[in-house]
This record gives C-alpha cells, sequence and structure tokens, in this order.
C-alpha cells in the first residue's frame, strides 16, 4: 500500500499545480495589467513545459530506470516549489 499512496500524493500534488494555476492566472492578469493573450500564453506555456519535461523524463527513465527518474523529478519540483513559496 505504500507505493499507492506514494504515487496517489505525487498526482494530489501536481494537481494541486494546476488548480493554483486556475486561480493564480486572474490574478496575475488584473494585477499585473496583462492582456487576455498574454494570460493565455502564460497559460499554454505550462502545458508546453509539461510536454517537453515528459518527453525528456521518459528518455532518461528508459536509459537510467523509472524509479531514479521519478524520484528525482519529484525532489526537484518539490524544491522548486518550496523556493517559489
Amino acid at each position: 500500500f505504500r507505493l499507492l499512496f506514494l504515487t496517489g500524493f505525487v498526482w494530489a500534488a501536481d494537481a494541486m499545480e494546476m488548480m493554483l494555476l486556475s486561480f493564480l492566472l486572474p490574478t496575475l492578469a488584473k494585477e499585473w495589467d496583462l492582456s487576455g493573450t498574454v494570460v493565455s500564453f502564460v497559460g499554454a506555456i505550462v502545458f508546453f513545459g509539461m510536454l517537453i519535461g515528459g518527453t525528456g523524463l521518459s528518455i532518461l527513465a528508459d536509459k537510467f530506470g523509472r524509479r531514479k527518474v521519478v524520484i528525482t523529478a519529484n525532489a526537484g519540483c518539490a524544491v522548486f516549489g518550496f523556493l517559489s513559496g
């Protein structure tokens, strides 16, 4: 059950980041006087980053093993999330 809870926690953390983006974008648009085009671009670039990251990390996982890559990627996400908060 430990693996189930760990992967569930990682999935929930990722879902919370996406939910935070939906609350953050309107506030940023108002505070920084951003146009709708810029707000859309910021929202889209997040998903483009996920596409590039997922592709790159899957290649690394094939080379070094999924466990090492998943642990490293989640640790990096946690560190940078903590630093940005």
